[in-house]
């Protein structure tokens, strides 16, 4: 049950509603000095256009939608983490706000301006 779990992690609550408003800064630096080292191998603060409101730039969105859509995505993972505290335990919930905040990375490429055109 929910008090076992309870007492082992008092805050596991709080915790995951932390790792979900922070999920997409994050994520994506992690991402990009994956990509900039591993691949790319170059520095990590090597200057590029591999961010995350690069991709969202690049399909024609403007400076101010590129940010309301970064915005509105982490308030949205916070308000699915806090909604489904209690019905999903945090072992579950992480690794699924992971696996989700993931696949919303490449939603852009889904949506790029055609440069040929």
């Amino acid at each position: 049950g929910r008090a076992g779990y309870e007492g082992l992690m008092p805050h596991v609550d709080a915790i995951t509603f932390c790792m979900a408003l922070l999920f997409v800064p994050l994520f994506d630096m992690v991402r990009v000095v994956f990509l900039r080292v591993f691949i790319m191998r170059v520095s990590p603060t090597h200057a590029d256009r591999n961010h995350i409101h690069h991709k969202l730039l690049n399909t024609g969105m403007a400076d101010a939608a590129a940010s309301v859509t970064l915005a509105t995505t982490t308030v949205f993972l916070a308000f699915i983490a806090y909604s489904l505290k209690d019905a999903v335990p945090a072992k579950w919930l992480i690794p699924s706000l992971i696996a989700g905040g993931y696949g919303l990375l490449f939603v852009p490429d889904f949506f790029k301006k055609d440069s040929a055109a």
